[in-house]
């Protein structure tokens, strides 16, 4: 089993998995480039991870209706897209994109935003999901001509819905 944090939320991950805080290595949050938060190898895929949590007593954002507003109005996108994209493109000058998706071992990657938010319900976390799948593009919504999709697919997540739908990954708050 592998802990990881990021600010006020520790996220369990299963014994095998390979899990990197990818914002945090050199070329991190200085540099140009934004980083996911985390980079997470398992067996049979690939997560980048990006976590916002405006209900973090420390965080900037510090659960703001107009931080809430902006990300359900689709404000923040720009930002959570440039962090995929950025990280894809990382990944992919280290070499790790063509192990991962051109190896023997052929794995997915996923892009997981959790943001921790109770009062997001499950209309508006699919409403996120659907315009995310969109926008980055991922498997099916690229555009005729690529012969590649960049991801398989996206998901939005607020904490009660990453743990009913994802168990062996269980989120909780620190303190």
């Amino acid at each position: 089993m592998t802990v990881a944090t990021e600010g006020n939320l520790r996220i369990v991950f299963p014994v095998g998995a390979t899990v990197r805080k990818f914002d945090e290595e050199p070329g991190g949050p200085s540099h140009p480039m934004k980083a996911v938060d985390f980079v997470v190898e398992l067996g049979n895929r690939v997560l980048f991870l990006e976590i916002k949590d405006p209900q973090n007593p420390r965080a900037p954002e510090r659960n703001t209706e107009e931080y809430i507003e902006n990300f359900v109005g689709e404000k923040l996108d720009e930002d959570i897209i440039h962090k995929f994209r950025n990280s894809f493109i990382r990944e992919w000058a280290g070499g790790n994109i063509d192990e991962w998706l051109g190896g023997k071992q052929k794995k997915p990657l996923y892009f997981f935003l959790l943001f921790a938010f109770d009062g997001l319900d499950r209309r508006i976390l699919d409403a996120r999901t659907a315009t995310l799948r969109r926008k980055l593009p991922v498997r099916g919504q690229a555009p005729r001509r690529w012969r590649r999709h960049i991801a398989e697919d996206c998901a939005v997540f607020n904490l009660a819905a990453w743990n009913a739908l994802l168990p062996a990954f269980p989120v909780s708050r620190l303190g």
